[in-house]
């Protein structure tokens, strides 16, 4: 009887010392997964569970030195798309196609990837925007984004330059004052479910965009008006291939007018070669008529 009871005791403790072992690599593994990676995990989890969309600040205004305003931002609706929201992509790609004048395969193709946020067209006319809210369309949104003006046209526009679909300065003071312009960009953050779908009463947080700050030019509008209209006379009166005019305050060397030939539209900027764009007078080397001249300008702007 005391064999039988000694192998009992035997599993008995072997037992144990396997479910001690176990719960040793139990309890290690939930500090490693809870306390070493935890931090980690957690951020994990909610970008997993989080969507986030970017909103873009309104720019800052561009203004003549009497405050006459020569690039602006207007709002405008940006279209995107959730395609885990589309129940039918062949139906929405082809009603978007004629209104977007894009491609139909085009669109299927795009409404079908594996992705939890597509834009599909950025800064949409206000006509085309409204035509696609009536067709009302799962899992299509639009959020408002800032769309960069110039109401005077070409006026200065070697001065002004321009900015690109995301809001960034590529030529003249929109590139040289774009940290000033740009402002900060918000953040929209929706939580989504597995199938990334929007989930109406979860959390939405919204952090706002701020606006960026305004620059005020020493270009006057009307003498920046009188100088590229005379300009352009100038060079048709003498068949030229183009031509510039600088106009400066005497007293303190302050440029009230800078104008170029051929100019540009700035709303059109896409439409003209890239070498429409550079500016000239300030990228070009312009060799005085005599050596001496130079000179005299130089001491004539310090007195």
């Amino acid at each position: 009887m005391r064999a039988p009871a000694i192998k009992l005791k035997k599993r008995i403790l072997a037992l144990l010392i396997i479910f001690f072992i176990l719960l040793l690599g139990l309890t290690t593994r939930l500090v490693w997964v809870q306390i070493v990676l935890g931090e980690h995990l957690s951020e994990e989890a909610v970008q997993t569970r989080t969507r986030s969309i970017s909103i873009h600040p309104k720019r800052g205004h561009i203004r003549d030195v009497e405050g006459r305003d020569l690039a602006v931002s207007l709002g405008a609706d940006s279209l995107y798309a959730v395609p885990a929201e589309i129940p039918n992509v062949f139906e929405v790609a082809e009603a978007l196609a004629p209104i977007l004048d894009r491609d139909t395969g085009e669109l299927r193709r795009l409404l079908s990837e594996p992705t939890t946020f597509l834009w599909l067209e950025r800064k949409l006319d206000p006509k085309i925007s409204e035509r696609i809210r009536r067709l009302d369309l799962p899992g299509l949104y639009f959020t408002q984004e800032s769309k960069r003006y110039y109401p005077k046209g070409s006026l200065g526009s070697h001065i002004l330059g321009f900015a690109g679909i995301d809001n960034q300065g590529l030529e003249g003071i929109e590139a040289y004052f774009d940290e000033i312009l740009r402002g900060k960009d918000g953040e929209l953050i929706l939580e989504v479910d597995a199938g990334e779908r929007e989930i109406p009463q979860a959390v939405h947080h919204r952090v706002p965009a701020k606006s960026g700050d305004h620059v005020y030019l020493t270009i006057d509008e009307v003498l920046q008006h009188i100088a590229e209209r005379e300009l352009t006379r100038a060079v048709a009166e003498h068949e030229a291939k183009g031509g510039f005019i600088l106009l400066m305050e005497p007293a303190t060397g302050r440029l009230l007018a800078m104008a170029n030939y051929p100019a540009y539209d700035l709303n059109e900027w896409t439409e003209v070669p890239s070498s429409r764009w550079r500016n000239p007078l300030i990228c070009d080397t312009i060799h005085p008529g005599s050596v001496f001249k130079s000179i005299t300008a130089a001491a004539a702007i310090e007195e």
